[in-house]
């Protein structure tokens, strides 16, 4: 098969149709021959997002793992450890306290809601102008 078909059109098709289906029976109720298909529709839906986030969140990790590794050519390494670190903190505070507990929420607030986490990135998206 084309590799175009099988990497980016077939994907593509199937959460379409995924998202389509999921926003029509939220606002629709599904006829009741519907109803199993609809169900187990759900459940593909919730394991293909499960996938998703787990598979994002490896993949930005190594990433910035391989920041780290590589100090000499990144000069901003740093803050890669940083998010790595800050990431770390916040999955254990979200394990042992729940996503109700004392420090994952004092933690959320403080930190990520008043957005200290963004402008950690500032550095990738703006180039410093050069000076004449």
């Amino acid at each position: 098969m084309d590799k175009e078909l099988i990497e980016h059109t077939i994907p593509l098709m199937l959460l379409s149709f995924l998202g389509v289906w999921m926003v029509s029976e939220y606002f629709f109720a599904p006829l009741a021959p519907l109803i199993p298909i609809t169900d187990t529709i759900r459940v593909y839906t919730t394991i293909i997002a499960s996938a998703a986030w787990g598979l994002g969140i490896a993949i930005l990790t190594l990433s910035h793992v391989k920041k780290i590794y590589t100090k000499s050519q990144d000069p901003h390494w740093g803050y890669s450890a940083l998010y790595l670190v800050s990431c770390l903190a916040m999955s254990i505070a979200g394990i042992m306290g729940g996503t109700q507990g004392f420090k994952y929420l004092w933690a959320y607030y403080n930190i990520f809601a008043q957005g200290w986490v963004l402008p950690l990135y500032a550095h990738s998206m703006v180039r410093p102008v050069p000076v004449e």
